[in-house]
């Protein structure tokens, strides 16, 4: 049993040798000796958490995971990391952001992290949207912040082997899959103009 502190379970996740309690808010560790039935025990160990059960993804030896703080790094220890200050601003109710998260969608939020890329995707909803249409991509080799906008909602996703290589699998709408840097572009018509060009500016969002 977890001691009373007002939150919600919300996910169970394998890290090394151990399983974690993850509710939105704090995050628990689970061990035992010899059988957990009887000497099991439950260790507090961090107040962060995750927001769903798919919105935590491990990397080697570390933990990313999306909460109502916004994303942070636990590696098993006491404690947790923030990593996106870089785009604070989105989870700020009152922040500057022009796009905001919308937590009433939450339970739409979903993660992906693509290896060969080394970059790892939440999927969130923005202003009243309540399906996810932007990703919330985070670079973790260099430590970068970017934010990618979908011509359509991106329901789930999945991390497949295609022809011995990894690849992304995002479901969308009308039974739509499309496969992540494969191909073709599925959003844009290459008809209508030109889909390449010299980037002049950049902010958070755009």
């Amino acid at each position: 049993s977890l001691q009373e502190d007002g939150d919600e379970p919300t996910n169970l996740m394998v890290m090394g040798s151990f399983t974690y309690i993850l509710e939105r808010r704090h995050i628990y560790q689970f061990t035992f000796k010899s059988d957990p039935a009887v000497d099991g025990f439950v260790f507090y160990k961090a107040p962060r958490g995750c927001v769903n059960h798919r919105c935590s993804v491990v990397v080697e030896d570390t933990a990313y995971m999306l909460d109502e703080q916004g994303v942070h790094a636990y590696q098993g220890g006491e404690g947790s990391s923030p990593v996106s200050k870089q785009i604070q601003d989105v989870f700020r109710p009152n922040g500057t952001a022009s796009h905001r998260i919308n937590w009433a969608g939450s339970a739409n939020f979903h993660a992906v992290h693509f290896q060969p890329q080394e970059v790892i995707r939440w999927f969130v909803c923005l202003s009243s949207m309540s399906l996810p249409k932007h990703a919330l991509c985070y670079d973790y080799r260099h430590q970068r912040w970017w934010v990618e906008e979908y011509p359509f909602p991106i329901t789930s996703s999945v991390v497949v082997t295609i022809g011995g290589q990894l690849t992304v699998l995002l479901a969308s709408e009308a039974k739509k899959i499309f496969a992540m840097w494969q191909g073709t572009l599925d959003g844009p018509d290459p008809a209508s103009g030109t889909v390449r060009g010299t980037v002049t500016s950049s902010t958070v969002m755009s």
